[in-house]
């Protein structure tokens, strides 16, 4: 096994390497609440964390915590996969398969969503687990358990989105702005639509083809339009059948 040029034999060396592995200085500073100043304190070797930071750098960057103080352990010399990789769940657009066995395999992968959210998505069907490199994610300031994919179905969205297109949808609650893309559980779907605010504390869901009629309703967080995320990542076939 080739050897990284860089000695992971002091703690310094093995923070430098995992921090850059996992998105850069600024994503582990916001991942872990620790201010930039400090962790360059850490990673120029002037000081090292205390054992809550320390836990905390473990855990953002998906290494053991005894690797990382000591060396040794789990995660060892050459660190080819450092969690280098993450899963997330990829469901279907539709919300109707209510079988017992589906809601105990979406329970088993769902991320830590609001409660409203996670209670909807255990309806849907559990297609697979799709892979991510943890770089990639971080890089745009995801967060790992607040990500989900959905494969869609429909025409309502072209030319943004097309049918059976796989959509990567940022779950965090604060992120949707009028106009963005997001995904609403609508009835017995997951549907791809775009959010305007109207005058009266009114809203509406539209779609990019005329022929799909806006679902106008008093506020967007009620329950008969419950918004599940924005999204962040699309993949679509480039060929046809």
């Amino acid at each position: 096994m080739k050897k990284n040029t860089l000695s992971l034999d002091c703690f310094s060396n093995r923070l430098k390497f995992i921090v850059k592995k996992s998105g850069g200085a600024d994503v582990i500073s916001q991942k872990t609440a620790i201010p930039r100043r400090t962790l360059e304190t850490y990673l120029a070797g002037q000081t090292e964390p205390k054992l809550g930071k320390l836990l905390s750098l473990a855990e953002s960057c998906g290494v053991s915590v005894q690797w990382l103080a000591t060396g040794e352990g789990e995660v060892a010399e050459g660190m080819v996969a450092i969690n280098e990789w993450v899963d997330i769940p990829l469901f279907d657009s539709s919300l109707q398969d209510n079988t017992e066995e589906s809601r105990q395999r979406t329970a088993a992968v769902l991320p830590k969503l609001q409660p409203k959210l996670a209670a909807k998505l255990t309806q849907a069907r559990l297609l697979t687990e799709i892979k991510f490199r943890r770089p990639s994610v971080m890089k745009y300031h995801l967060t790992t358990d607040e990500l989900i994919a959905v494969r869609v179905s429909g025409d309502a969205m072209l030319p943004a989105v097309h049918n059976d297109d796989t959509l990567l949808i940022d779950c965090r609650q604060d992120q949707l702005r009028a106009d963005d893309l997001g995904i609403f559980a609508i009835g017995p779907q997951l549907l791809v639509r775009r959010l305007q605010y109207l005058p009266n504390q009114q809203a509406q869901l539209t779609a990019d083809q005329s022929s799909h009629s806006p679902i106008v309703f008093a506020n967007h967080q009620q329950a008969e339009a419950t918004w599940i995320g924005k999204v962040v990542w699309s993949a679509r076939w480039l060929i046809t059948a």
